[in-house]
């Protein structure tokens, strides 16, 4: 018998996406409650190791890419988060709208041992 998942590991990826690059702010809001609320049933349905890993993996894309490469004031901007479907595929755009700058990140889960990120930054 197969087992039946009603979570992905995307969805949940997505989530440690918006929670880890989002604690980096000043302060991050969610546009969505529904959005937000989605992401984190999918995110809870993971086993523990499994979301330690995830939040694992995107600190340490933060910590390695963004902060090195991003200017640190963004850091320090109240922003608003918009989670949307990218029309080239199935991932999620997750976009900080800050003041004077926008961040969209966004993330593959390819599994424990692999995961990529590619993000943009705009200023206003």
């Amino acid at each position: 018998m197969q087992k039946m998942t009603f979570t992905s590991n995307q969805t949940a990826f997505e989530y440690a996406i918006y929670e880890i690059v989002g604690s980096y702010f000043k302060k991050a809001t969610c546009q969505s409650t529904i959005q937000e609320q989605k992401l984190i049933v999918h995110f809870k349905e993971q086993k523990q190791d499994t979301q330690c890993l995830m939040e694992n993996k995107v600190d340490g894309y933060v910590k390695a890419v963004l902060l090195k490469k991003l200017p640190p004031e963004i850091w320090d901007e109240e922003v608003t988060v918009e989670i949307r479907k990218t029309p080239e595929s199935d991932l999620m755009n997750i976009i900080f709208y800050g003041e004077k700058y926008a961040l969209i990140v966004k993330g593959a889960y390819r599994g424990k041992n692999n995961a990529e990120f590619n993000y943009r930054f705009f200023t206003k």
